[in-house]
Parts: structure tokens; C-alpha cells; sequence
């Protein structure tokens, strides 16, 4: 079958936008160590004996506590219930916490990064405030949603373990509640990780940028509105964070795979 010229130029755009979002995984993987997995067993998460100067990201299961908005002081007083089964889901509760304890060599310092939870997220280490986004309440009046992108330092006392409590709030999406994917590592090999996704983002930021200008050089030559609606919808998409599209989709497996 003969393809108009039409047809021929959106395949055009469409095979740009493949290439262009494999340079940017390529790029991504060139600027950043290999990702390996650390599993939690049961809100355990053992790093004694690992070689931690790798990039890890964590998967598993954290002790889930639906309905509470608990404290590390409420865990050392033993002021909370029993940890929710692997059966409950925390999208079906519009707020609880998380816990995730870590066995480390003692003095040893780390730093976690990612998303914060939807909708509202407010995070304890060895029970010190580190990170809050937004406010997670136990109404709906009083609370607040934010999402953010946040870097969470660590130490190991002298026991060795390291408390982790994650609050979160979501009065907004029926998926909300779940820890977000979450990368471990050294401190330096963190801010390595984030550079590289600054980086990116500001080469996707600019290709969008780039593309504005060209749909508005259209929009003025052949005088068509539909090439301004363009313009908006590149300019929207590269003044937001694109950490979320870095880490969602270039983060993924290549588009040529499989």
C-alpha cells in the first residue's frame, strides 16, 4: 500500500521521538552505576556484609500500619498495634504508616532517595524529622497534598540499625499510599544518581523547549491555532520536573527490548 505524504511524515515524528527517548536511556545508563536489587524481608532490610558503594534499589514489603500516624517515639514506647498482613493493601486507607528497620554496620552513613508517597508524606530516621511533604492527616480537613522528590540521609548508631517511619495521607487517588521505588546508596553515589537525572531533565526540558519554538514558527507562517496549542503543551511540559518521566519511563527497560 502507497503512503501519502502524510502518513510518511508522522512516521517521521513518531521515529524521532523513539530515537530521541533512547538517547536519553542511553545517556541515563552511561551516567549512572548499575541499579542492583536489595530485598526487605518482613520491614527488615539487611545490609550487614553488602557492598554498599553500588547503587541499590529497594523492593519488598515495609510494615504497613493502617489508620496510624505513628511515630519512631510511639515504636521505643510501644504505643502502636500489630503491622497490617501482606493481604492489605495501603490504597484501601486514606492514611498510615510505613516502617522499614535496617541492619548496618555501626557509624556507617547512607542516603535513600525517590518520590515521596501519594499524596502527603512525612519522614522519621532514628526518630528525627527528615523530610515532610505536605501534610498527612487523620481527617480530610486537615489534610494537605504535596509531592515531591526527596533525599533521605542516614547513620547507624551503635547498635547498628537504622529506623525508618513513613507517614502518608490520601484523601485524593485511590492508588496512593504505596512506597514509591527507592534507590540506596552512599552519600556521594546519591548525589552521583541525582546529578545524572538533572542532567537529563534538562535535556528533555530543552528539547521541549526546542520543539515550542518550532511549532511557534508553524503557528505564525501558516496561521493555524492548532500549532499554538502545541507550543503550550511543550512549554507546560518542560517548566514541570521531569524527574518523574526519568525515573518511570527512561528508568524502564529500552523501547527496543524485546
Amino acid at each position: 500500500m502507497k503512503r501519502t505524504g502524510k502518513q510518511i511524515r508522522k512516521l517521521h515524528w513518531l521515529l524521532l521521538v523513539v530515537l530521541t527517548l533512547q538517547l536519553l536511556q542511553g545517556l541515563f545508563t552511561l551516567r549512572n552505576a548499575p541499579v542492583q536489587l536489595l530485598r526487605v524481608e518482613d520491614g527488615w532490610l539487611d545490609l550487614q556484609g553488602e557492598e554498599t558503594d553500588g547503587l541499590f534499589q529497594l523492593e519488598g514489603r515495609w510494615e504497613f500500619y493502617p489508620e496510624a500516624l505513628y511515630t519512631s517515639e510511639d515504636f521505643a514506647a510501644g504505643r502502636t498495634g500489630q503491622p497490617a498482613g501482606e493481604e492489605v493493601s495501603p490504597s484501601d486507607y486514606a492514611y498510615g504508616t510505613h516502617r522499614l528497620r535496617i541492619r548496618a554496620t555501626p557509624g556507617a552513613y547512607y542516603a535513600i532517595c525517590g518520590f515521596s508517597v501519594d499524596y502527603a508524606t512525612r519522614v522519621f530516621a532514628n526518630g528525627s524529622q527528615v523530610a515532610v511533604f505536605g501534610n498527612p492527616a487523620e481527617t480530610a480537613e486537615g489534610f494537605v497534598p504535596r509531592v515531591g522528590y526527596m533525599t533521605l540521609p542516614m547513620c547507624a548508631g551503635e547498635d547498628g540499625i537504622i529506623e525508618l517511619v513513613v507517614q502518608y495521607g490520601n484523601y485524593a487517588h485511590k492508588d496512593g499510599g504505596h512506597i514509591p521505588v527507592l534507590y540506596l546508596s552512599t552519600p556521594q553515589n546519591i548525589e552521583a544518581l541525582k546529578a545524572g537525572n538533572d542532567l537529563i531533565s534538562l535535556t528533555l526540558s530543552g528539547g521541549l523547549l526546542l520543539l515550542a519554538f518550532y511549532f511557534l514558527i508553524n503557528a505564525a507562517m501558516r496561521l493555524r491555532a492548532v500549532y499554538l496549542c502545541l507550543v503550550l503543551c511543550c512549554v507546560l511540559m518542560a517548566l514541570r520536573d521531569q524527574n518523574f518521566y526519568i525515573v518511570h519511563l527512561l528508568q524502564g527497560p529500552p523501547l527496543f527490548a524485546y
